[in-house]
């Protein structure tokens, strides 16, 4: 088996100015990146998308991941005396409007290089999957609840939508940030649901069941396209999200075996938002509610734009909580991937 090297054809597109990894190298050089041009122009005496043996992988990979981690250091440095420490004290510091959303850029930006930088193609060969069930459904629908009940049975693990990482990056409040004005932080905040969520996606899972909290394509599918229609990300910002998608999608293991998905009305799920008062909802208007399920609905029923990635398994969640309990136990087995749906 022979696999293409992947950090030469990651490292391209954040260098963007250029064709080519000489025309990168260039542009480096003159904005005064001297080391990182000098790499670029040395990955010259070889084809930038030279193929490697299964058994050279390895140490592509160690290549790959230092060439990576300089190189963003290089581009994302505030001063060439930034350390981590530093960067950790300027993001609790009161800085300008500009420089609150450059840091945890740079930040996301950087662990996600570390991530994808994390599997190499033949550890992604060898990894075993178990068998992975993506809870979907509007804010309120009742994926926690089904989680929990899902996680006192043997064999499943659970991964609930890390919130906490959300509303604090170093600091930072995204969700909060998204909410009081999502022209300004959708491209930012949909950035680092994407790591986020692979992060999950790439965890390692001892148990032959996962079950987790939206996935990576329904923040694609649902998300994404919400926001680039309303107009909160802008052509550019959603051409890269795709872009970055469809690189996760085409070199790591993030597929899902079960879609379940909590249909709800819009006018049920804002009752219930209201009435667990989390602070970060506080504003969230009936309307985005219902532009939510619409998205949700021509993805998971109506297939737009693309078809759902697995089977889905409808569940009516306007119902009160025994009976869609109830209907948890009915079908359990197929959440279970014990029988097909």
């Amino acid at each position: 088996m022979r696999y293409q090297s992947w950090w030469k054809v990651l490292l391209a597109p954040f260098f963007s100015k250029g064709k080519n990894l000489a025309g990168n190298a260039q542009y480096l050089k003159r904005r005064g990146r001297g080391r990182t041009s000098r790499m670029c122009s040395n990955m010259l005496t070889e084809s930038p998308v030279k193929l490697v043996t299964a058994d050279e992988t390895a140490a592509d990979s160690l290549r790959g991941r230092d060439l990576v981690n300089h190189a963003m250091r290089s581009i994302f440095a505030t001063s060439p005396a930034s350390s981590p420490k530093k960067r950790e004290a300027d993001s609790q510091s009161s800085a300008p409007q500009a420089g609150l959303s450059l840091l945890p850029a740079s930040l996301l930006l950087q662990k996600s290089f570390d991530l994808i930088a994390s599997e190499t193609p033949s550890e992604k060969r060898k990894r075993s999957r178990p068998f992975t069930v993506s809870i979907e459904g509007n804010i309120g629908s009742g994926k926690s609840t089904f989680l929990q009940y899902f996680s006192a049975l043997p064999g499943v693990a659970t991964y609930q939508e890390p919130l906490n990482l959300w509303t604090n990056l170093h600091g930072h409040n995204l969700l909060g940030k998204l909410y009081e004005d999502p022209k300004r932080w959708s491209f930012l905040f949909q950035s680092y649901v994407q790591l986020t969520r692979l992060n999950i996606h790439l965890q390692q899972c001892d148990s032959p069941v996962k079950l987790i909290e939206r996935s990576l394509q329904n923040n694609r599918y649902c998300f994404v396209e919400s926001g680039h229609n309303s107009g909160e990300l802008q052509g550019a910002e959603y051409s890269v999200l795709c872009e970055y998608y469809d690189l996760l999608e085409s070199t790591l293991d993030i597929g899902i075996d079960l879609i379940v998905y909590l249909r709800s009305t819009p006018e049920t799920v804002h009752n219930r938002m209201i009435e667990r008062g989390r602070s970060e909802e506080a504003g969230v208007p009936l309307e985005y509610l219902k532009q939510v399920h619409n998205y949700y609905e021509n993805w998971l029923l109506e297939h737009k734009p693309r078809a759902p990635p697995a089977p889905v398994l409808v569940i009516d969640a306007d119902k009160d909580l025994e009976k869609v309990k109830e209907e948890y136990r009915q079908k359990k087995a197929v959440i279970m991937g014990e029988e097909p749906l």
